[in-house]
């Protein structure tokens, strides 16, 4: 551990050195802190509490690379660290994205993620991905969602997120009341969003969120294998994001 420690450590600090050392307009950086009541992943609530969740990403000519970390209030401890390195563009009215994750969990089983996802810039801004577990889980997760947003006043925009996923026999996403991998639907889950200016590259993004499950066998899992009891929960938090490019 103490090891692996050092190793993120110092991809944190070479992330944000970046930005610093290539030239200007070659590199995008992003970094960020989210203060949320619930540590929510597809629907399953794996913190009984509030967590803060840093993130920060640099990016340059589509590639990027992003470290998440969650720090869970009670008891006070980091319980994940996850790297993700993409690819993203666009053709047209489409945006597409392909990556690979690696979920770093402290006290729980690590695994590895390979993923794609498109879009269609409209109206509505359908989205799906895919999501295979190469690791623990050996099973897929498919997810469709809509992500609509409205321009308000002062440059602030109102967001709308909405997503279903499904599961094909991935454990990683939990097991039913037999134990054992299933197939069928798994979460909805609904974010409303504010995403206000802030000056000098930073935003605020208040939200507020809904999850629940959307079969039997999902149910069975989410409560076996989260801190919800009902396969539900209600959540919020909010985002401080600074961006340079």
């Amino acid at each position: 551990m103490k090891r692996q420690g050092q190793g993120l450590l110092f991809l944190f600090f070479t992330m944000l050195m970046l930005p610093q050392i290539l030239p200007a307009g070659d590199v995008e950086f992003e970094a960020g802190g989210a203060v949320l009541s619930h540590y929510m992943w597809r629907g399953l609530r794996l913190s009984e509490g509030g967590v803060f969740q840093p993130t920060v990403t640099v990016g340059s000519k589509g590639f990027s690379a992003n470290l998440w970390a969650n720090w869970q209030f009670d008891p006070n401890s980091l319980t994940e660290v996850d790297f993700t390195g993409s690819y993203a563009g666009e053709t047209g009215k489409f945006n597409y994205e392909a990556g690979f994750v690696h979920y770093g969990v402290r006290e729980g089983l690590d695994s590895d993620e390979i993923y794609g996802r498109v879009g269609h810039s409209d109206l509505l801004n359908p989205c799906f991905s895919i999501h295979v577990d190469v690791n623990a889980g050996k099973g897929t997760y498919l997810q469709a969602g809509l992500e609509p947003s409205i321009p308000l006043k002062k440059e602030i925009s109102l967001n709308f997120k909405a997503y279903a996923g499904y599961v094909l026999k991935n454990s990683y996403m939990g097991l039913n009341d037999g134990g054992r991998e299933f197939s069928n639907f798994y979460s909805a889950d609904f974010q409303t969003s504010l995403t206000i200016p802030m000056g000098k590259g930073f935003s605020l993004e208040p939200m507020i969120g809904y999850s629940t499950s959307l079969s039997r066998n999902a149910r069975q899992a989410i409560k076996n294998d989260s801190s919800s009891a009902r396969g539900e929960t209600f959540y919020g938090g909010a985002t401080l994001t600074f961006s340079l490019e």
